[in-house]
């Protein structure tokens, strides 16, 4: 990889994606090209960078002059595509989830090693928010001393008017603990450090007809600390009087 950095966009059913662009641009990357469903995500995209070229996706996993493909497609699609992008010689940004099951994560992670590419993780909430980064950095600095125990909690606004059919589906979007917990996974990795660890125990409750849309825990433990992180999606409407938002579409406003 030599000169200025080229990107490739494939799918955008995230607001995630314009932070991932924009941290590229400003670092001095230049984007070459974009390949999504259209909507208004995309229309936005084409106002914000338009010397991005329209191009399908086979095109630009073939330019060799792209070197770094950004991804934020549907989840249950974005370890497939990444697969694609590292068997083709380009590193790979995704949002996350950038998978949704640790079938997926062994296919990439194979395909990253055998190719000798990078495959990186948009933990949006570690990378820029400054309260969990200067967090990371006291706990790396042993400036608290050794950490013992981990809390972490996760709301979300729900706006299920704004949603895509396809949030609703836990086979699609991978389910709220693989989408919102796993902030709170990454977190407590950065701050307690490395080290073998495994998830104890799971649990969630239906708070909503559809199933996506419940409250869950999660429970971990390492040889460094012990966390607990509770997730869930919330909105004014729910909590104040229980009635369902109207089905309708209002716009493309994503947590």
């Amino acid at each position: 990889m030599t000169g200025r950095i080229r990107v490739g966009v494939i799918g955008i059913e995230h607001l995630h994606l314009f932070e991932m662009v924009d941290g590229l641009v400003r670092a001095g990357a230049e984007v070459a090209a974009v390949d999504a469903e259209p909507g208004p995500l995309l229309d936005l995209f084409g106002g914000w960078q338009p010397e991005a070229r329209r191009v399908d996706r086979s095109a630009m996993l073939g330019d060799d002059s792209i070197d770094v493909i950004v991804l934020a497609g549907v989840p249950a699609d974005r370890a497939s595509v990444a697969v694609e992008a590292l068997r083709a010689g380009k590193h790979v940004l995704a949002a996350k989830p950038a998978v949704t099951t640790a079938a997926d994560l062994a296919l990439v992670d194979a395909a990253a090693t055998e190719h000798h590419r990078r495959w990186w993780v948009f933990f949006s909430e570690r990378l820029t928010n400054r309260a969990v980064i200067e967090a990371v950095r006291l706990c790396g600095a042993g400036a608290i001393g050794r950490v013992v125990a981990v809390s972490g909690s996760a709301p979300h606004t729900l706006a299920a008017p704004t949603r895509p059919p396809w949030f609703f589906d836990t086979r699609r979007a991978g389910g709220i603990l693989t989408d919102l917990a796993a902030h709170q996974a990454d977190q407590f990795l950065s701050l307690a450090g490395p080290g073998t660890w495994e998830v104890t125990g799971a649990r969630s409750r239906r708070t909503w007809p559809r199933p996506i849309i419940r409250t869950s825990a999660t429970s971990a433990v390492s040889r460094f600390a012990t966390p607990a992180s509770t997730a869930r999606w919330s909105s004014a409407t729910i909590m104040s009087t229980g009635c369902r938002p109207p089905d309708s579409a209002h716009g493309a406003t994503f947590a």
